[in-house]
């Protein structure tokens, strides 16, 4: 009876130090796999002098903005119909982390790199570096905590004037409405996306190297208007397939 109980005893104790074991265990992550609770990616961070973008946003050099590399931006015969056009990232790189909106495409870009706008680029690291490792996840554009995954957009509804259901004796003065201008993009021949206004009408459709394998310009026609863009900092354009790729020069 006594060596039953001593039996009973020890079979409790190493039921208790297996059940620790367990509970303090270190959970098994798969390589690349991040931990963090929202969705994260890693690449490199580069810079370019913004203008007309994918999502058909004109942007200048001092907003937050950034160009999303071709694998995650997605390929459509309308650019700007990409879940990713408007979505925001949060970006960490060597010197800081700096908010951007997600307004064009880097066709030289791997997958979780992202091209930011100098102003950008100042935040996470010194403009001189040109390229640096970075980490970025999607957030809410608000600057909440919470992640938001790029969802297709959908055009803000238009401003419009409002008019009384019935006329009165005296007339309501209705709200003037100022029509938007977008900034008017500049002609720095650099690593530009530069719009090229007021150069007529174009009838060929996509993008092609402006001198292929030779310079980093292209061009592009967006319903009937032809502009030019340009490659990532140190790459060339080249012709693939009726469209262009940027690669390292």
């Amino acid at each position: 009876m006594f060596n039953f109980k001593i039996s009973v005893a020890s079979i409790a104790i190493v039921a208790l130090s297996a059940l620790q074991m367990i509970e303090t265990a270190p959970v098994n992550v798969r390589s690349g796999t991040s931990i963090y609770k929202r969705d994260g990616f890693s690449g490199e961070g580069t810079y370019y002098d913004p203008g007309l973008g994918s999502c058909e946003v004109t942007s200048s050099p001092n907003e937050l903005i950034a160009a999303l590399n071709v694998a995650q931006f997605g390929s459509y015969a309308r650019p700007s119909n990409s879940p990713a056009c408007s979505s925001c990232a949060l970006v960490h790189g060597p010197l800081g982390s700096v908010q951007v909106k997600i307004v064009d495409m880097c066709p030289g870009c791997k997958h979780g790199d992202l091209d930011l706008s100098p102003a950008a680029f100042n935040r996470i690291a010194k403009q001189a570096d040109g390229r640096v490792q970075i980490s970025w996840e999607y957030v809410s554009c608000g600057g909440g905590s919470q992640p938001e995954k790029p969802t297709k957009s959908v055009a803000a509804p238009k401003e419009t004037e409002t008019q009384d259901p019935a006329p009165s004796t005296k007339p309501k003065p209705t709200k003037d409405v100022k029509p938007v201008v977008s900034p008017t993009p500049t002609n720095k021949p650099v690593i530009s996306s530069i719009p090229k206004s007021g150069s007529g009408a174009c009838t060929f459709s996509g993008r092609r190297c402006t001198n292929p394998g030779q310079s980093a310009e292209f061009e592009g026609c967006l319903h009937g208007r032809l502009y030019k863009q340009s490659c990532s900092h140190g790459t060339v354009c080249k012709g693939d397939s009726g469209d262009i790729v940027c690669t390292w020069a």
